[in-house]
């Protein structure tokens, strides 16, 4: 089974989770999406070169239904992720779960052996 995972926001934060996953691709998971709005920043480009779907809006991610099986809100904004999950709501996903922070730091912590995330965020929660 391939998890296929989106990430939204690809900062300081998301960048770093982005590359750590890029090193599982073809090990039970599978980066199918990323959205930034900075469409120049070195993440957004190494996604674009390894061909993953590169998406401006964030919530453009709602609408590709059963296409992702998790989606991580690495935007550090307790707003968006409202209107995310309001987003996947009004269309019908009842199929992608969006993991918080709190979720990402926990696998980083699995996964990073030692290496740290970068501490930016202040609201963490779901």
């Amino acid at each position: 089974m391939e998890i296929r995972v989106g990430i939204i926001g690809l900062g300081r934060v998301g960048s770093v989770f982005f590359d750590k996953v890029m090193e599982k691709q073809g090990q039970g998971v599978r980066i199918a999406a990323v959205a930034d709005h900075h469409e120049d920043s070195p993440a957004v480009q190494k996604a674009r070169r390894e061909g993953i779907p590169v998406y401006k809006d964030g919530l453009e991610v709602a609408n590709l239904g059963d296409k992702l099986d998790v989606v991580f809100d690495l935007t550090g904004s307790a707003g968006f992720r409202q209107k995310l999950r309001e987003t996947l709501s009004a269309a019908g996903n009842r199929h992608t779960v969006i993991a918080p922070e709190t979720v990402a730091l926990l696998i980083w912590a699995l996964v990073a052996n030692g290496e740290t995330l970068p501490n930016v965020h202040s609201a963490k929660g779901y």
